[in-house]
């Protein structure tokens, strides 16, 4: 999934989170605000159906299976998604706050590095969705902020693509520590230093969703997504179709660019598995 840092990496999202080991990353970006997800606690195939404290969550009472709302489930719950984003904001931020002037009060501010992240995204409504596992940016693309102190620029952002697998080089970095050879992740202690910085060329993110398995590539400009077949695939312009309401995987005038993203799906497909062969996990 991708995410966001004070140094902020993107999608994907992913923002917006799946192991290492099987491929499951996401795009970050450093310093965004907290996704308004934070306090829903489905898991978005309508087999959970209580809160955070294990409680019966009347939100959820009356969600498909599948986590799919049709046009008459989803406008209701438009306001209760704009509400409970703005909580989730509001009570992230207040956390945060609490930790960072405790670690002021210490002392410990200093020499300690925080991160601020999350596995996935969460559909509140989007594409008539409610739940976490698709491949838009709103479930691949996670918040992610970092401070390193001495390093991080405070109020700075970064455009520049980074994954959730690479958080442990990029900690093991900056505290000058060996990262093992067989990560498949990368630093971005570069793009904390200058959030300017290119970041990755794409992120790579995978989802199961019921029997079927979800893999995308997601560059600056594209997400190019395919469940099981390629004729199924899709493909998204992200600059002039943010939302993703657009496939446009069988335009003709979007074929050079649907192969492109394939070939490199499939790249990043064929290097998570010899990663995982290699690792064992």
């Amino acid at each position: 999934e991708h995410a966001d840092a004070v140094a902020r990496p993107g999608d994907d999202r992913h923002g917006r989170a799946e192991p290492c080991a099987s491929g499951h990353t996401q795009e970050v970006g450093v310093g965004e605000r907290v996704a308004e997800h934070s306090l829903v606690g489905a898991t978005g195939r309508g087999q959970h159906r209580t809160d955070q404290q294990g409680q019966h969550d009347p939100r959820q009472a009356d969600l498909p299976d599948d986590g799919l709302l049709s046009g008459a489930q989803a406008r209701p719950r438009i306001h209760e998604r704009q509400a409970v984003g703005q909580l989730g904001q509001h009570l992230a931020d207040a956390q945060v706050g609490r930790i960072l002037a405790e670690l002021s009060a210490s002392g410990l501010d200093k020499n300690t590095i925080v991160v601020f992240t999350s596995d996935h995204g969460y559909h509140l409504g989007e594409h008539f969705m409610w739940g976490k596992v698709t491949l838009f940016e709103e479930c691949a693309r996670v918040p992610l902020v970092v401070r390193v102190p001495g390093v991080s620029k405070t109020g700075t952002r970064s455009e520049g693509l980074v994954e959730t697998i690479d958080l442990f080089p990029t900690l093991a970095e900056l505290c000058d520590l060996p990262a093992p050879a067989y990560l498949q992740g990368r630093s971005y202690a570069g793009l904390i230093r200058e959030p300017s910085g290119a970041g990755k060329p794409s992120a790579y993110t995978v989802v199961s969703r019921g029997n079927q398995l979800g893999r995308s590539i997601r560059t600056k400009r594209w997400r190019y997504a395919e469940w099981g077949a390629v004729k199924a695939a899709e493909l998204y312009d992200l600059e002039k179709d943010p939302m993703e309401y657009t496939n446009l995987a069988k335009s003709p005038r979007h074929r050079a660019v649907v192969n492109r993203m394939k070939d490199t799906l499939a790249n990043r497909h064929r290097q998570a598995e010899s990663a995982r062969n290699i690792t064992g996990r």
